[in-house]
């Protein structure tokens, strides 16, 4: 694990907007800090917030930028990373390696102002960077609205599932689970030590809770049930709100 990241002391007056430089591992921070410094626009390093703590907003302006470089590796990382740009006392840009998708549209509908790869060129961050601090759109109104409403129908989607999966009893889910991972009834009843017309109950009782007709589509939920439980409602951005 690496040590945690260790605020740059910020100037004693502040005429303009600071840009802060928050990332999981340190020395990927302060890389970009440095390639930042070597194009004219200083930044601060500045430690990433564990899950529910606040930002240091003694530290963040509002009218501040910050990079949020954060590869999204799962559905917690999604739900933390939204969490992150939603409470953001500051505009904020994301640089992920996640691949454009659902991904990009969740931290936009979060509030971020972009959202970029971890891959864009220097000349393109420190771009997006000047648009962003001068108030410009980075990314079409219109655009964001779609994506706005295309992850609203995505999320509503995602929690009726899950309010469907909480239905099932824990035998239920367990049967389930083996089914998505290719075990025959058989094989569950083995494992289990149950009888095969126990086994189909379950799978039966199972694909009733989940609103299914086959035991494929219950398989195909029970694949996605680490995403589904995983895609939860985050407070709108912060900056909006007030």
């Amino acid at each position: 694990m690496s040590p945690p990241h260790r605020p740059s002391p910020a100037p004693a007056q502040r005429g303009g907007p600071t840009i802060h430089v928050a990332a999981r591992l340190a020395l990927l921070g302060q890389t970009v800090q440095a390639a930042l410094h070597g194009r004219d626009l200083p930044a601060l390093c500045l430690r990433l917030p564990d899950e529910g703590t606040p930002w240091a907003r003694s530290l963040v302006r509002p009218d501040d930028l910050v990079l949020l470089l954060d590869d999204v590796d799962g559905p917690g990382d999604l739900r933390r990373a939204r969490e992150r740009v939603a409470t953001c006392p500051a505009r904020c840009i994301v640089l992920t390696s996640a691949p454009t998708g659902m991904i990009w549209v969740a931290l936009m509908s979060s509030g971020a102002e972009a959202v970029l790869s971890s891959q864009v060129s220097l000349d393109d961050l420190v771009e997006t960077i000047q648009h962003v601090l001068a108030g410009d759109d980075v990314v079409d109104p219109q655009s964001r609205a779609s994506m706005i409403r295309e992850w609203e129908e995505v999320t509503s989607q995602f929690e009726e599932m899950a309010g469907r999966l909480s239905r099932l009893s824990p035998r239920e889910l367990d049967v389930l689970e083996r089914v998505s991972r290719g075990e025959s009834v058989a094989e569950i009843a083995e494992a289990l030590g149950v009888a095969l017309t126990t086994v189909r109950s379950h799978i039966k009782a199972g694909r009733n809770k989940l609103g299914v007709s086959s035991q494929l589509a219950a398989a195909a939920i029970l694949r996605r049930r680490h995403d589904i439980e995983g895609v939860g409602s985050t407070p709108g951005s912060s900056r909006t709100q007030a």
